[in-house]
């Protein structure tokens, strides 16, 4: 009787730790089409490293994947690392964090972030951003190697990146991807950041590398050039008078 006991209080506890583990889901990395299998073998892969520990009861990409659907999962990923995205839609997925991001080509390099979140609070627990250079071929072991950081709620240092130019709302770029309009305040990773601004009816901007400083920050003012409105495509001319 004794030992059924024993093994009944065994289960139990075992039952009680099992629900207690933090559900973490892991999501595919968004990725341009030609990185896409990268961004989903290194989904994986943080997934695995994720359940080494035992701290996580982890949802692997697969299993997202078979719990939302195929649509569901493709706007999942399109979150990217955008938060209140992210909260939302994996709502039915029954987990307390996810873990996602984003990959694209940056120049020589692969720049790569990854988010934690908190589902249910939709909040940021820590972000990593890593710029890899492409002939190193160590995309996946520096990956790996920034997963207890991310996973334990230690952010990366930030600071912000201000963005003006000399004519408001022009559209600001920063690392490729959509930051907002001027004028802009910006928190980024600590490091260089690409950055381009442009707007409808002006010369596209070259882009420029800015080092943004841990816990300060930087300012970039962006001069735009109007094009004549002759010069701009699809522009309209004057009919000519007849008879000439």
């Amino acid at each position: 009787m004794r030992t059924i006991i024993c093994l009944v209080g065994l289960l139990a506890w075992g039952s009680a730790s099992a629900a207690g583990k933090t559900r973490v889901a892991v999501v595919s990395i968004q990725a341009p089409p030609d990185l896409v299998f990268t961004g989903k073998s290194l989904s994986q892969a943080i997934a695995d490293e994720a359940g080494q520990g035992g701290a996580f009861e982890v949802v692997g990409p697969q299993a997202v994947e078979q719990k939302l659907g195929r649509e569901a999962t493709a706007a999942l990923v399109r979150c990217a690392d955008d938060v209140r995205c992210l909260s939302e839609r994996a709502a039915k997925l029954d987990v307390d964090r996810v873990v996602a991001g984003w990959l694209q080509r940056s120049g020589e390099c692969y720049a790569i972030t990854l988010v934690h979140v908190d589902v249910r609070a939709q909040k940021r627990l820590a972000t990593v951003r890593r710029d890899v250079p492409i002939a190193s071929r160590k995309l996946r072991p520096d990956v790996i190697a920034a997963l207890p950081k991310l996973l334990s709620g230690e952010a990366d240092a930030e600071g912000t990146l201000r963005i003006d130019a000399s004519v408001s709302g022009a559209t600001v770029l920063v690392d490729e991807r959509p930051a907002g309009t001027t004028p802009l305040a910006h928190r980024l990773p600590a490091g260089r950041h690409k950055v381009q601004v442009a707007k409808a009816g002006y010369a596209v901007a070259d882009p420029v590398w800015i080092d943004v400083p841990a816990g300060g920050e930087v300012e970039h003012r962006q001069r735009l050039f109007e094009i004549p409105a002759r010069d701009r495509p699809n522009s309209t001319r004057p009919a000519a008078p007849p008879g000439r």
